[in-house]
């Protein structure tokens, strides 16, 4: 499926915003001080990288996995 310059522009957009989320729960979780604090800010970072991969998949015409 091609994808129009519209959908393009909007996944560029939205790949921004995952790599913002992906650093700053990173950098969150390393500057808490509470062991439980710093994993679930990890595993949240792990959730957004997995969107930002789909988003990346989808942008070379990959498709959407779930």
């Amino acid at each position: 499926m091609q994808l129009t310059q519209k959908e393009k522009e909007l996944l560029k957009d939205l790949k921004g915003q995952e790599k913002l989320c992906v650093e700053k729960y990173s950098q969150h979780a390393a500057a808490a001080n509470d062991e439980q604090l710093s994993q679930l800010l990890n595993y949240l970072g792990g959730v957004e990288q997995r969107h930002l991969d789909i988003i990346t998949k989808i942008g070379r015409g990959g498709g959407s996995e779930e």
